[in-house]
């Protein structure tokens, strides 16, 4: 995946965990550009990029889900993240 290789962070989560991203810096939904790489029966990619430069892929196996970022995602809880934006995007 060349086009993504600059999203160095890389979350694995069990499927079913529900771990959730938190985004407080989106204030619309409509922000976010989306955009499915492949969608087959084994797996589904989608890639999203956000106000404030974040980026993110997800990888979604029948086992696990993967998240690749371009930030750092800090855990506040139990399967909740939030996103670790730099000085420059605060």
């Amino acid at each position: 995946m060349g086009r993504f290789s600059h999203l160095k962070h890389v979350y694995v989560f069990k499927n079913g965990s529900n771990a959730k991203v938190s985004t407080p810096f989106v204030k619309e939904f409509s922000e976010i550009e989306s955009e499915v790489i492949e969608h087959t029966p084994q797996k589904i990619v989608r890639y999203s990029k956000y106000p404030k430069g974040f980026e993110l892929l997800v990888e979604q196996y029948s086992d696990q889900v993967i998240n690749r970022t371009n930030y750092p995602l800090k855990k506040v809880a139990m399967n909740k993240y939030v996103v670790e934006l730099p000085s420059d995007q605060l």
